[in-house]
């Protein structure tokens, strides 16, 4: 028989060596299945490139959020399961205790095999990429700037703004904004993961790149400034470390936004299938790019609507739009309203969705859903968790569980982060003098749209906790797993743009937004700002239109679509299911 349950309720953790201090994802011991009768310890080759290992009924199978799968080790008579993160190893050991009872437990040691040589030298190379990131901004702020001034340099003798060349100034805004943003976005995963090592695309070729970009270069040029009695070598040596870690920058970029464009055609491809099979190769990618561009811009211009649902840990429900649960409370943007009305339909432009269709946002595209303890519960923690801790499930019985204090600090913590925030805006407001209507109409606003609902949310939170703890049996709980409660939110579609709409917001986007400012900057001899916003709007386009979570968040997670993929025929391994939800979660999700 198979059972399938979390390896923590089936087993009694003994944690030695400090505790776990890692992320749950980083754990990645997701399912331990009753499977087989052999107990040799063997390992099985799973088809998609993960490595399941088999030991004592129990097998173990490594998560896409690890960058190394789980290595078997026997050591000693005892089979040991080595988990890798980037500062820890964990080791799993399964042990028989030596009471009369015989019971089976899994030892779970923390380690940490990154000497002091090594943590310093990624200091290093945080510190020095920082440094970098940090000119990058002094750019995208410097073309900002040139770009305001181009306004008084061009007026006539009057100071008389030609209207065509301030509305083309206004109209690259957009496109300048939210490239430099994505740009800033691209340098801040740059230095984390330079402080990584470059985990992203670890290799030996990438070893070496980064031992001869931050060491050996930059120490060799130094050693020849220092010989030849240069008169400035510090400034010789930063110029040639400088250009280096730009070329770095340039290439890992290009490398990141190549798998990312990839990555969408792969998943268009094998999520959404052509209906006929096209021989030629040109015309199966136009039709595989004009696939991915209408879900991309489906997704951004479909009217939706966000429902909140507060359950029980053991529900089983996968999509709660779909039960009979009604949500406890739901949001519609204006332009949703606007898009849902029947004239948008009797014009031909969008058509309702009914019933509404969910689609995943980026947390569940992740699968991140951190759980939160007696034992991790801080104040710090929950203070700048910001949105996160709506999606954290919450421990409500067994020794794990959350206090009654803990939740009513919890609460108020918020509360006094919103009434902080609110208080702080209102204070700018009467540093500028606005005006009493402006101080009463801010704080009628905070309290409607953000108090309100943040009391509401909090007592409806309390309410289920206070249910489930009073059903609560600890000596059942210590034995089946802590009982947990989770405030879900859930996002559905309720109607969509017709597909000629689509292509008419990307011409409207490209034309008025990129070809229109372009051509003004060339008209006016502003090669310098031209040439960066001509770079810039082509990575944006391939930024915005291209979105490999736009397709994920369509037809599923990536543990979804990583089930359609194969190591044998697609050549897809654990390594790169890694590295696709690095760059999904860590770089595309925060882009613009």
């Amino acid at each position: 028989s198979t059972q399938s349950t979390e390896v923590s309720s089936v087993h009694n953790y003994n944690i030695i060596g400090g505790g776990i201090e890692t992320k749950m994802e980083e754990l990645a011991v997701d399912k331990a299945a009753d499977e087989s009768q052999d107990k040799n310890g063997s390992v099985i080759d799973d088809p998609n490139g993960n490595t399941a290992l088999k030991d004592d009924d129990i097998t173990y199978e490594s998560d896409y959020s690890l960058r190394i799968p789980i290595s078997n080790v026997r050591f000693r008579g005892s089979h040991l399961h080595v988990i890798d993160t980037d500062h820890d190893q964990i080791i799993l050991k399964q042990q028989v205790s030596h009471d009369d009872k015989q019971n089976k437990t899994t030892l779970v040691r923390r380690l940490s095999p990154i000497t002091y040589a090594q943590r310093s030298l990624r200091i290093g190379y945080s510190l020095i990429t920082i440094i970098f990131v940090g000119f990058l901004f002094v750019f995208c702020c410097q073309v900002l700037l040139f770009l305001g001034i181009g306004l008084p340099v061009n007026a006539d003798e009057a100071w008389k703004i030609p209207p065509m060349h301030l509305v083309s100034t206004l109209l690259s805004i957009p496109v300048l904004l939210y490239g430099l943003t994505s740009l800033m976005t691209m340098g801040c995963a740059f230095v984390i993961d330079a402080h990584r090592g470059g985990a992203l695309f670890r290799s030996t070729v990438m070893e070496i790149t980064y031992l001869i970009v931050f060491l050996i270069a930059p120490i060799t040029t130094a050693m020849i400034c220092l010989m030849s009695r240069s008169e400035q070598p510090w400034r010789i040596t930063a110029l040639v470390w400088a250009i280096l870690i730009l070329i770095t920058f340039v290439g890992w970029a290009l490398a990141v936004t190549y798998k990312e464009i990839l990555a969408c055609f792969l998943l268009v491809e094998k999520c959404f299938p052509l209906e006929e099979e096209e021989p030629s190769k040109v015309m199966r990618f136009l039709k595989i790019a004009n696939r991915a561009l209408l879900i991309t811009q489906t997704k951004r211009y479909s009217g939706t609507r966000r429902q909140r649902y507060l359950v029980a840990g053991d529900d089983l429900t996968k999509t709660y739009t779909d039960s009979q649960l009604t949500p406890v409370e739901s949001r519609t943007r204006c332009f949703s309203r606007l898009v849902s009305l029947k004239c948008c339909s009797t014009i031909n432009t969008y058509e309702s969705v009914d019933p509404p269709r969910k689609i995943l946002e980026a947390d569940e595209i992740m699968n991140y859903r951190p759980v939160m303890t007696k034992s991790n519960w801080s104040m710090q923690k929950y203070w700048c968790s910001g949105d996160s801790h709506q999606r954290t499930v919450l421990v409500t019985g067994g020794p794990s569980a959350l206090s009654g204090e803990q939740m009513k600090f919890s609460v108020l913590c918020t509360f006094t982060s919103v009434i902080l925030a609110t208080l702080l805006l209102i204070g700018v407001l009467v540093w500028m003098e606005m005006g009493v209507a402006i101080y009463v109409i801010a704080a009628i606003i905070a309290l409607l749209c953000c108090v309100y609902p943040l009391f509401v949310n909090s007592r409806e939170m309390l309410k289920l906790y206070d249910q489930l703890n009073e059903g609560n049996n600890d000596e059942e709980d210590d034995e089946r797993g802590s009982n947990t409660m989770m405030n879900v939110w859930e996002r559905v579609v309720i109607s969509e743009p017709k597909p000629w709409l689509c292509y008419a917001f990307v011409a409207f986007e490209v034309v008025f937004f990129f070809l229109w400012p372009f051509i003004s900057m060339l008209v006016l001899k502003n090669g310098p700002i031209g040439a960066v916003f001509f770079v810039l709007g082509f990575f944006n386009f391939l930024w915005r239109y291209f979105d490999a979570s736009s397709v994920l968040s369509k037809y599923g997670s990536i543990s979804d679509a990583a089930e359609l993929f194969t190591e044998e025929s697609d050549g897809i391994t654990h390594n790169k299911k890694y590295r696709f939800s690095q760059i999904v979660g860590g770089i595309t999700n925060n882009k613009g």
